[in-house]
């Protein structure tokens, strides 16, 4: 099978060697005759492509879309298991804070109590036993 560019070259060289027109008109209306359809075949096959392309992008746009819709899910559901956690931790927070404040309080007796017995130690040892 011939290239097309040897095609065209040998119309070329037959278009030079006719006596009946000029080489201009002759290299012209071999280029026409060999580009017109060439170059129709291009576009035909250039259409495709985009086609093609156009469907491809199509698929992968929706492959993207579906993507951010799990993503989204997931991220809703991570939010709401933090959220859960960080009421569990809150309300275990304020357990300990009671806990402390009555800790707190009690140490706070302590102290009173054994101020009033070293208070009470005090007299008892600044009074003559009787």
């Amino acid at each position: 099978m011939c290239s097309p560019w040897r095609l065209l070259l040998t119309g070329l060289l037959k278009a030079v060697r006719m006596n009946g027109m000029s080489v201009v008109e002759d290299v012209r209306q071999v280029l026409q005759d060999f580009l017109t359809p060439e170059l129709r075949a291009l576009a035909g096959r250039m259409d495709n492509l985009e086609k093609r392309f156009d469907t491809f992008e199509r698929a992968v746009d929706a492959r993207l879309a579906n993507q951010d819709k799990l993503a989204e899910a997931r991220h809703s559901e991570i939010d709401a298991k933090l959220i859960s956690l960080e009421q569990k931790l809150l309300g275990q927070i304020q357990r300990l804070e009671s806990r402390f404040d009555s800790t707190d309080a009690k140490i706070e007796q302590l102290i009173h109590t054994l101020d009033i017995n070293r208070r009470l130690a005090k007299l008892e040892a600044q009074t003559p036993a009787a």
